[in-house]
């Protein structure tokens, strides 16, 4: 029930259905009540695309390959050592850098490590200039390890023409699949985790001796 409900939010929200309301509206209510209508509608989604960062917190059912936006009491729990968002609708310059300082202010407020930060971007159908500058600013300079998901083949050719997937340097399956960036975040946490033991095991012996 997802997925339909993603797709409807994000043809309303798309630049196609702004056009089919402008041509159907006047044609269905009248040309003066049906243009109201669809300035009315232009009028909302424009608010709705700069007005905040729309993004949803995403995790995973323990256990399965099921990932779902995190609410309470539900079966979806946070993976450890890992923040997954959800941007919800196109990225702009109006709410490309508000989204990143939210996630961030939400990650800092989170009381666990985070090592890997995974932005799923299956809601985002294209990303404006100014945000793609944006991200290959800020994600140059963030304490985390980033990782794009869920990118639709669009998004993924901006990526890659901007030079932003060369900044990320991820493997290429993890643009696609979210499963397949949690898997690559995880290997990438173990490696962390095991330098940490080996410096840890040198500086004592250091100390030692």
């Amino acid at each position: 029930a997802a997925k339909p409900i993603r797709f409807v939010e994000v043809f309303v929200a798309s630049d196609l259905g702004i056009y089919l309301m402008a041509f159907f509206s006047p044609l269905i209510f009248g040309i003066v009540t049906g243009s109201v209508i669809a300035i009315l509608f232009q009028v909302l989604v424009s608010i709705s695309r700069f007005a905040g960062p729309g993004f949803v917190h995403i995790g995973r059912i323990p256990g399965t390959n099921t990932y779902d936006e995190l609410v309470p009491d539900s079966a979806v729990a946070p993976i450890p050592k890992i923040n997954i968002t959800r941007a919800i609708g196109p990225r702009w310059f109006g709410n490309a850098a508000a989204n990143t300082r939210a996630a961030r202010a939400d990650r800092q407020k989170l009381n666990r490590e985070i090592l890997v930060a995974i932005v799923d971007w299956s809601m985002v159908p294209f990303l404006d200039d100014t945000a793609l500058a944006h991200y290959k600013e800020s994600w140059s300079k963030v304490d985390v390890k980033v990782v794009v998901t869920n990118a639709c083949g669009n998004v993924r050719r901006q990526i890659k023409d901007s030079g932003l997937g060369d900044l990320l340097e991820r493997p290429e399956e993890t643009l696609m699949d979210l499963h397949s960036a949690v898997l690559w975040a995880e290997e990438y946490i173990r490696q962390v985790e095991s330098g940490r033991t080996v410096i840890g095991v040198r500086e004592r012996s250091a100390v030692a001796f």
